[in-house]
């Protein structure tokens, strides 16, 4: 949920403090979101992976989404996004999942290279 506060977070301090390590090294905030940085990447990266395990990993998450929804639905709640599993577009959500997630956070993190 801290996505884009993440990954602007990041983007504000390399403009900021630049790519220096040694400059960064001094600043206790920038190592802070540094390091939250590179955990959430890690959190997202299923889609780095190869196909195979990638697509694994995706049918669990969906697995679970769509369990989630079915309670939601049973319980008179409104179904959360992605949860339905009669209308999740699942390539759809997976591309965009892809475009709006992973890669922008990953360029973030590759301007520090």
């Amino acid at each position: 949920s801290k996505h884009f506060s993440c990954v602007g977070d990041l983007t504000e301090i390399v403009g900021r403090l630049g790519t220096a390590p040694e400059v960064w090294q001094a600043d206790e905030n920038a190592m802070y979101v540094l390091r939250c940085m590179v955990l959430h990447s890690a959190d997202i990266s299923n889609p780095t992976r190869p196909f195979r395990l990638a697509r694994q990993w995706s049918c669990r998450c969906l697995y679970e989404f769509f369990a989630q929804g079915d309670l939601e639905k049973h319980h008179g709640l409104p179904v959360s996004p992605l949860c339905d599993r009669a209308a999740t577009d699942i390539p759809g959500s997976q591309i965009g999942f892809i475009s709006f997630i992973v890669q922008p956070a990953f360029e973030a993190l590759a301007t520090l290279t």
